[in-house]
């Protein structure tokens, strides 16, 4: 037992014992991989029709708020065209 030979055999018997764990351990690691590739490629999917909901929402929105500024500026522009006379000659 306190042979040179002995001690490696022993190591070697220990490591080829380990070997059966380590392989369950790699393939629950693989497991575990996939696992997370499919959610994160659900996830995508997901936020992707999230996104294709909302973006016919946002342009309408834009569109919405620029007609406003538009309409804004042309009451804006009209106003200031439109001088009363009457007023001027009062002040």
């Amino acid at each position: 037992m306190r042979s040179d030979t002995w001690r490696n055999f022993f190591d070697i018997y220990k490591e080829i014992k380990q070997y059966p764990s380590q392989i369950m351990q790699e393939v629950n690691m693989e497991e575990i991989k996939k696992e997370l590739r499919d959610i994160q490629q659900k996830t995508d999917n997901e936020i992707q029709k999230i996104n294709q909901e909302i973006n016919p929402q946002k342009i309408n929105l834009q569109e919405t708020e620029q007609s406003r500024e538009t309409n804004a500026e042309s009451q804006q522009e009209q106003s200031a065209a439109h001088i009363d006379p009457e007023k001027i000659h009062e002040q």
